[in-house]
């Protein structure tokens, strides 16, 4: 009697055990619903949060990118550039030839103005009534004016201002206003000038200057 009641107080005891593992591990479970691995579980007791560390060595952390995240990355940076780039040289480049224009006409506007009170045209551009650019050398006649950026040109029958840094020209004539790309290998220098004069050709050339007539 004594054995088997025992017995019966094991497998009872053992029962209870079970019962209460499976408590403790549903309850884990639950938690672990709205829990990250490895935060610390404060209501389940020690023995839980011992379970959910050890889930948490379980899990592999990534850190940094693998190498076709950065090829795609780097892929999407090349064509973004090649789209990017050459439109942003044709906008620079229409920067500067619209400067150029500005200062074409108001040399040509101060020009008249001079042949209107004197009955003749203006030989130096310190004749005119108008501000330059700053930064300016002359020439010895004075109808040259170099920049850093380029230069300008007073003649009886002309006004040209040029932009080295695109390889721009800009002129007026009496009847004519010309662009003119000073390098026919400027690519972009050509599409400006073919932008703004509406032609798919060049007027003339000589040598490597092309001139599109507006």
């Amino acid at each position: 009697m004594q054995s088997k009641y025992t017995r019966r107080g094991f497998t009872q005891n053992n029962h209870l055990t079970n019962c209460h593992s499976r408590g403790l591990l549903s309850g884990i479970s639950s938690t672990l619903k709205h829990t990250r691995w490895g935060s610390p579980i404060k209501t389940l007791g020690d023995d839980a949060y011992k379970y959910v560390g050890m889930r948490a060595n379980w899990t592999t952390v990534r850190n940094g990118f693998t190498l076709i995240e950065l090829l795609v990355v780097v892929l999407i940076i090349g064509i973004l550039a090649a789209v990017a780039v050459p439109q942003y040289q044709v906008a620079v480049a229409k920067s500067r030839l619209a400067t150029l224009k500005n200062l074409v006409h108001n040399i040509h506007n101060a020009r008249a103005v001079y042949y209107l009170t004197n009955d003749e045209w203006p030989t130096k551009f310190e004749e005119l009534d108008i501000d330059l650019p700053g930064g300016a050398q002359s020439n010895e006649d004075g109808n040259i004016y170099t920049y850093p950026w380029g230069a300008c040109a007073l003649a009886s029958t002309a006004i040209t201002c040029t932009n080295t840094l695109s390889n721009l020209e800009y002129q007026v004539y009496p009847h004519q206003v010309n662009c003119v790309v000073s390098d026919n290998t400027d690519t972009i220098a050509q599409k400006v000038c073919k932008s703004e004069t509406q032609r798919n050709t060049y007027t003339w050339t000589n040598g490597t200057v092309e001139s599109y007539r507006y």
